[in-house]
């Protein structure tokens, strides 16, 4: 059976290849190569080179003649597009169209220009709209591009390696049946024909299916686009991860592909595999920065199913690691700063599984790692330590159900000292200081200086997203702290409650809403709280109008106005009075 023009062109693409990656001349010995007479089973092509033979059978990843056909037709649009919009001089946009045209050859032309009318238009109705939907098509703009890109509109949640997966399972047993040869290297190559899926995804794919039941082919290649072929399988490869081996030197960079693909999917023998090699190299380092990233994030499965010796190992291994070690200065300053994962900012959650899981022997080595991180140069790490930092905050004066101490009252000191270095360090980072208002929310006991230094550095912090954790903090050690910690002797309130006043009255808006939003949620949960907070409450007409805040002051006046109404009804005749002249005021300003 002659051979089509589209496997012929891609045996040829495949010779290069050979020749380009191997430096041999390869040549087609053979045709539809028969395995088996009885039933013809064949494999598409024998080659050689001198001595040496490959067997080598070539399908699509997509065989659906229709599917590919709806493919050509939207390149065949697309290609129309770009040359129709381009001779119209409109550049720099992304458009989105759907991923299906049904159009005919006749009416192909018509239909192009028609849908150029429509795009032109759209885009010269929307001049300083950067992103718009006109017409079924999503615009983009984006100044110096240069050009027009077509992205497809597909319906439906997309899979790409799930979809080469499924492929792969349900090819590759015919593939295997028909390189049932001996002697020749046995190939698959597999062509893309499809827009769903890259290499990377292909690769994956490929890391997941269990090629022991696949004993006949000996190494697949992906040709993700035309003319560009990768190699995604190697029999040695598979080999070495059963026998948790390293794989030959060629094939390393294919080895931690496909390890961080299976890390991912917590495939323990993968991370059995990273211990064995490890220990016989040293070291970690061999993996690059995202493969020892998976590797920590695998130990928090490991947390969780009490298997504390690999998890100790995971800790020392990576404790120092320099991923989340280098200076990242000015990017973590703004609220802006785009956060890069590291494995240091991993570790952190690896720590913060180990405390919550109440590995108490180890809080100790947590928190010397959480200090080494807390006090280094990279910020985004600095900022994630918080996160096993909490946790840690959480169980210093917390008690076992023994009634011992979660831990000894030197780490709680220390946890304590290490918070108030962060927050003096770490002053012009709204990201970290964020973070440091739930560390403080758990850290109670502190002296009167240190708790002014505390409010004062988050109050000043301006617009921290928790911020009702810091007002709710301020109505602590202004009305509730001198009750509490007795054993570390008086605790003088007087500053904090000036503090308070101080807040409710002139604070910014944010504060005073979420100040006395605090009090309420306080006094739904303990009414009897009322004589002691209703006053802070009044306060607030001692300041401006504010829609936030006042709206709060009513709800917890209609809530007491029955029971209390000497007090609360001047109160709302003052707030009154300031809604009413807030409109004037506004409008003189």
């Amino acid at each position: 059976m002659a051979k089509s023009v589209e496997e012929n062109q891609a045996k040829d693409r495949f010779l290069t290849f050979l020749r380009e990656s191997r430096g041999e001349v390869w040549n087609v010995h053979d045709e539809d190569v028969v395995v088996d007479r009885s039933t013809g089973r064949n494999f598409d092509y024998l080659l050689g080179s001198g001595e040496k033979r490959i067997a080598l059978e070539i399908f699509r990843l997509v065989e659906s003649e229709a599917e590919l056909a709806r493919q050509r037709k939207w390149s065949d649009v697309v290609d129309a597009l770009k040359s129709e919009m381009t001779r119209r001089s409109i550049k720099d946009f992304s458009i989105r169209i759907p991923a299906h045209f049904s159009v005919t050859r006749a009416a192909f032309d018509s239909t192009i220009r028609q849908l150029a009318d429509e795009m032109q238009k759209a885009i010269e109705e929307h001049p300083d709209s950067p992103e718009f939907e006109a017409g079924g098509f999503t615009f983009g703009k984006f100044e110096g591009l240069g050009q027009i890109v077509f992205t497809a509109m597909w319906g439906g949640a997309i899979d790409p390696t799930g979809r080469a997966y499924a492929a792969l399972l349900e090819k590759l047993p015919a593939k295997n049946a028909q390189l049932d040869v001996s002697g020749p290297e046995r190939l698959v190559l597999i062509l893309n024909w499809t827009h769903f899926v890259g290499s990377e995804e292909f690769t994956e794919a490929c890391s997941q299916v269990e090629f022991e039941s696949l004993p006949n082919i000996d190494r697949i290649y992906f040709e993700p686009t035309e003319g560009k072929i990768i190699h995604v399988f190697d029999r040695a490869l598979f080999a070495a991860f059963q026998k948790l081996e390293s794989p030959p030197d060629h094939l390393e960079p294919l080895f931690l592909c496909w390890l961080g693909h299976r890390l991912t999917r917590r495939d323990w023998n993968s991370f059995n595999l990273v211990r064995v090699l490890s220990d016989k190299r040293s070291s970690v380092q061999w993996m690059p920065p995202p493969v020892r990233q998976h590797v920590v994030m695998f130990g928090e499965d490991l947390a969780k199913a009490g298997n504390w010796e690999d998890v100790l190992w995971t800790v020392q291994a990576f404790k120092n690691d320099p991923d989340g070690d280098e200076e990242d200065g000015e990017k973590a300053k703004g609220d802006e700063y785009a956060a890069r994962t590291s494995v240091r900012s991993r570790a952190c959650w690896l720590l913060q599984r180990i405390v919550v899981e109440a590995k108490k022997d180890l809080y100790a080595d947590v928190f010397q790692i959480i200090k080494t991180y807390a006090t280094g140069k990279n910020l985004f790490t600095r900022r994630e330590c918080t996160v096993p930092l909490i946790e840690l905050a959480r169980r210093r004066r917390e008690r076992q159900p023994n009634g011992n101490a979660f831990m000894s009252p030197e780490l709680s000191g220390a946890i304590k000292e290490l918070a108030l270095r962060m927050l003096q360090e770490n002053a012009e980072f709204p990201q970290i200081l964020n973070r440091m208002v739930c560390v403080f929310s758990w850290i109670r006991d502190l002296e009167e200086e240190e708790a002014e230094k505390v409010l004062v550095a988050l109050l000043q912090a301006g617009e921290v997203l928790a911020q009702q954790s810091v007002c709710e903090m301020m109505v602590y050690y202004a009305l509730y702290r001198d009750q509490e910690f007795t054993e570390q002797g008086s605790f003088d309130t007087s500053r904090f409650r000036r503090l308070l006043e101080e807040q409710i009255i002139r604070g910014s808006s944010s504060i005073r809403t979420n100040t006395i939003w605090v009090i309420q949620k306080m006094l739904e949960e303990r009414p009897s709280e009322f004589a002691r907070l209703w006053p802070y409450v009044a306060m607030l007409t001692e300041g401006a109008f504010d829609s936030g805040a006042f709206f709060h002051l009513h709800r917890i006046a209609e809530k007491f106005r029955a029971q209390h109404l000497d007090k609360i009804e001047p109160v709302l005749e003052r707030a009154n009075l300031l809604a009413k002249q807030a409109p004037e005021q506004s409008s003189q300003e």
